[in-house]
């Protein structure tokens, strides 16, 4: 039987394989409080919480047979105002010249030169193409 995956919290924890989706909760939870990923803090003021959201995700064998439930928690990146939760917007953009010395070393990487590989590479390889 193809079960639905839940899409929002209240569907999980209600509906008919709730057991199932209550544990991989507790789980997630468990998981992030040992490994340190949240604590309590006092929220400044001007500024805003970042909502959370459940996402929920059922892990199939190959066979097609149920795996686990597995349940992440979320944080709603998408929903910071602009002026308030941020002032500058930016795209990280690689130079031109820098992919092509990368791509250099890479088509160079595994030759039986490899000691002399970057130097030679970076002195004219990468500049010859």
């Amino acid at each position: 039987m193809d079960l639905p995956e839940p899409s929002t919290f209240q569907e999980a924890v209600n509906g008919p394989d709730q057991v199932h989706w209550r544990k991989a909760i507790r789980a997630e939870l468990k998981s992030m409080r040992l490994h340190g990923v949240f604590r309590a803090a006092k929220l400044p003021n001007g500024h805003r919480a970042i909502g959370t959201k459940w996402v929920f995700k059922i892990k199939r064998k190959a066979d097609g047979s149920i795996e686990k439930y597995k349940a992440r928690l979320v944080a709603k990146g998408f929903k910071p105002k602009y002026g308030i939760d941020y002032t500058d917007t930016f795209s990280p953009v690689v130079k031109y010249v820098t992919l092509r010395m990368v791509i250099a070393i890479a088509k160079n990487w595994f030759s039986a030169r490899s000691p002399k590989v970057l130097i030679s590479t970076m002195t004219s390889t990468a500049w010859n193409w």
